[in-house]
């Protein structure tokens, strides 16, 4: 059975567009997994002004091709439906992943993802997790906590909890010296 991804959340944090069901079921529902203000829409003539309606976050483009998401993200922002800050995530094909490089490292798109054959879901997860962080629309996303991890067992955790703690406190050393 599959799982439906589109949950009718009224002005979704984060939104796939896609112009194929069938190509984004994976994908769409690891990310319904993760984030309750989410929504799947279907690309149509109405797809502008739903997202000026949405103002979403977090925007994955899931399209048939990188160009046609190219075209779609183009016009979304020429016609001004999307004019304010947000994170741009391609997802794409694993023989366009070139062009979706590209497409990142000029600046288009902030990231991207190859979602078929979908292999990764926890890169996707991290992706869609660093792009709400960065739009700063975390009012409500309160990120992974440690029951929804999976387990790696005690010693590798508590590794990972100190490893972290210590980039932190090396992080707020920088700062405070910057301020000083």
């Amino acid at each position: 059975m599959t799982a439906q991804p589109t949950p009718a959340c009224r002005h979704p944090k984060v939104i796939m567009l896609y112009d194929n069901e069938d190509d984004i079921l994976g994908a769409a529902s690891i990310i319904a997994e993760q984030v309750d203000e989410y929504r799947t829409l279907l690309v149509d003539k109405t797809i502008g002004t739903q997202i000026k309606e949405y103002r979403p976050s977090v925007i994955l483009l899931a399209l048939s091709s990188v160009q046609k998401s190219i075209e779609l993200y183009t016009e979304i922002i020429t016609d001004q439906s999307l004019d304010y800050p947000h994170h741009s995530i391609l997802l794409c094909k694993n023989r366009e992943s070139g062009a979706a490089f590209r497409c990142c490292i000029k600046g288009l798109f902030d990231n991207y993802f190859v979602y078929q054959p979908l292999y990764e879901k926890f890169r996707l997860k991290m992706i869609v997790h660093n792009g709400l962080l960065i739009s700063q629309a975390t009012s409500q996303y309160i990120g992974f906590q440690d029951e929804q991890l999976e387990s790696l067992g005690d010693e590798l955790e508590q590794l990972i909890d100190e490893g972290g703690a210590c980039k932190h406190s090396l992080l707020n050393s920088i700062a405070d010296c910057k301020k000083a």
